[in-house]
């Protein structure tokens, strides 16, 4: 994803609304406290990550635009039932991992819901960070079929699939 941030004031214009008010077009909306992650459709056919700062003070939001060409999609099943689904967004230098998930029935919460959104830094150190955890909301679980839906009505083809034993096909 090349990202090309954008100013506060063109964020609001790219959403449509006022700051904190979630576009129509969301197809990922993940608030982890102190910051707020938005995925929705750019108007364009293209998508834009908007990362909303809710830390006591002024309220900032920059908002990148995504190129399809970084994005890459994962699925993986697993504890007898299971499953997690993500949207992976690169920049060259982080990978904004987008993901959903059910619990099976060998987890420590069987059957529970999730998602969130976690980053991994390139070279250096490699480790996971998770940025946000919330709910599995209708729009959350349907990232990946919202993703498609999108490409399909812009003509273009499937978006990349992890490779099987990558360091990004699996759990986050």
């Amino acid at each position: 994803m090349k990202l090309l941030a954008v100013a506060a004031l063109l964020a609001l214009s790219a959403c449509g609304g006022a700051v904190g008010q979630t576009p129509e077009t969301a197809i990922f909306d993940c608030d982890g406290g102190k910051y707020r992650y938005r995925v929705h459709d750019s108007g364009d056919g293209n998508l834009a990550l908007e990362i909303e700062d809710r830390r006591p003070g002024p309220v900032g939001v920059s908002t990148y635009l995504l190129d399809w060409s970084d994005m890459r999609t994962g699925y993986v099943t697993g504890q007898q039932g299971g499953h997690q689904s993500h949207l992976r967004l690169f920049d060259g230098d982080r990978h904004y991992v987008l993901f959903e998930g059910n619990n099976g029935a060998l987890s420590e919460s069987p059957g529970a819901s999730y998602a969130g959104v976690s980053l991994i830094e390139e070279g250096g150190s490699a480790e996971e960070v998770t940025l946000a955890s919330c709910d599995a909301s209708e729009t959350n679980s349907s990232l990946l079929e919202s993703v498609r839906r999108l490409r399909e009505a812009a003509g273009l083809p499937a978006l990349a699939i992890e490779e099987a034993g990558s360091p990004f096909d699996g759990w986050f």
